[in-house]
């Protein structure tokens, strides 16, 4: 589990490799707390599945995301169970209002797009306020403490909520 683990953080997340969904993942696999992000990721039902994982990657891999994933601590509870936490920290991103990437000039309160294709979702912020936006870009933290279950080399189910920041 332990290797399998390591593969779902440095290949997968890190690399957005989607090819490595259906191998790392079996075609049943379910997670019970799926990432949710209003306007980008909106899982369908209240269990994810493969094809929100692979929804996932789609975001991690878009031109200009740049979100680096650190597997903080990992506790193996059994041959089929893993304990872990993640960190993920990095950028996105930010159109002008009009989908358009454009000079951001100086202005007290800003809307911006996030630049994910498809992302219905747009930030509002104060210059003076938020430290968070540099130029056309809006810094995030990820942070989960989760448990994978395996099976023949394979992640079969997840629990553990993410905390998008």
């Amino acid at each position: 589990m332990e290797q399998l683990l390591y593969r779902y953080v440095d290949d997968l997340l890190n690399e957005a490799n989607a090819s490595l969904v259906s191998i790392l993942h079996s075609r049943t696999f379910r997670d019970y707390d799926p990432l949710r992000i209003p306007g980008v990721l909106q899982p369908v039902g209240r269990i994810g599945n493969i094809h929100d994982v692979e929804a996932q990657l789609k975001v991690l891999g878009a031109p200009g995301v740049d979100i680096h994933f650190t597997l903080e601590d990992w506790f193996e509870g059994s041959a089929e169970r893993i304990a872990y936490r993640l960190f993920g920290e990095g950028t996105v991103p930010l159109l002008a209002s009009d989908g358009h990437t454009s000079e951001l000039t100086p202005v007290a309160n800003r809307v911006r797009k996030l630049g994910i294709e498809g992302s219905k979702l747009a930030v509002s912020y104060s210059e003076a306020q938020n430290g968070f936006v540099t130029g056309d870009r809006l810094q995030i933290t990820f942070r989960t403490v989760g448990i994978f279950r395996g099976r023949e080399d394979k992640l079969v189910e997840r629990w553990g909520q993410a905390q998008v920041g």
